[in-house]
């Protein structure tokens, strides 16, 4: 054999086993982006940049993305008011029923106020009474009956206001002059009053019975003003009731 021969015959051999060596190799190992010869389990595939690990943790992307989430606006232009707008609920303290709130008392009315009857004040059991929806006045003549030389009692008579359940009223009583004294109808002078927050109110009045030479006469009228407790609102058809009780 010629020394070319027995050259290239050493080449190819070597070429033989390092192919042998190389194939023995690639085997069992991948190359990235090559799955290794026997296809199995551990071959991976590599998806480029920013793709999935599938070794168990999330590959942050290198590039940015568009943000796709809806955007909250804080600020303060273009929000919903929610301000002064709306309806006002606050309408002040209500202590009473429907309706508007009940008239107040008007002085002026005493003067010519309406007369509901006479009771005597020192006989029998007389009882006159009177009813209204809202604030007012009424006037009740108490009588002087027993004159006798020899009695000597005392005149009386009581008031009682009702006021209805959904309402609260009060009571302020006058006394005008006795008879004897000119009489007339007192308008300012507070004898008597009540303010329950009830439903009642009660005032009761005595005078003395005089007997100079001649006799006298003790007579005199009670004006009645029902008044409207403050915030108390009238609904015009709930009455309050006003009952004179004569000698009692």
């Amino acid at each position: 054999m010629s020394r070319a021969s027995r050259v290239c015959t050493a080449l190819a051999l070597v070429g033989t086993v390092i192919g042998a060596m190389y194939g023995c190799a690639v085997a069992d190992t991948s190359i990235d982006g090559i799955p290794g010869k026997d296809g199995g389990a551990d071959a991976r595939h590599d998806s480029g940049i920013g793709g999935a690990d599938t070794g168990g943790n999330a590959d942050s992307n290198i590039f940015p993305t568009e943000d796709t989430s809806p955007r909250v606006d804080t600020g303060g232009g273009g929000g919903d008011d929610t301000g002064g707008g709306g309806d006002d609920a606050s309408t002040g303290t209500d202590t009473g029923g429907g309706g508007s709130l009940c008239a107040a008392s008007d002085p002026s009315a005493c003067p010519g106020a309406t007369s509901i009857g006479k009771v005597s004040g020192d006989t029998g059991g007389d009882t006159v009474t009177s009813t209204g929806t809202d604030s007012g006045w009424v006037t009740v003549k108490v009588s002087e009956d027993d004159s006798s030389l020899f009695s000597s009692k005392d005149l009386r008579v009581q008031l009682t206001l009702t006021s209805p359940s959904s309402e609260n009223f009060d009571l302020y009583v006058y006394e005008g002059k006795t008879v004897k004294d000119g009489g007339g109808v007192e308008c300012s002078s507070v004898a008597g009053s009540s303010t329950n927050a009830g439903t009642t109110d009660v005032v009761n009045l005595t005078w003395s019975d005089n007997h100079p030479i001649g006799g006298a006469d003790d007579t005199r009228t009670i004006t009645v003003e029902v008044r409207a407790a403050s915030g108390v609102k009238c609904d015009g058809t709930s009455s309050w009731t006003i009952k004179v009780e004569g000698n009692k």
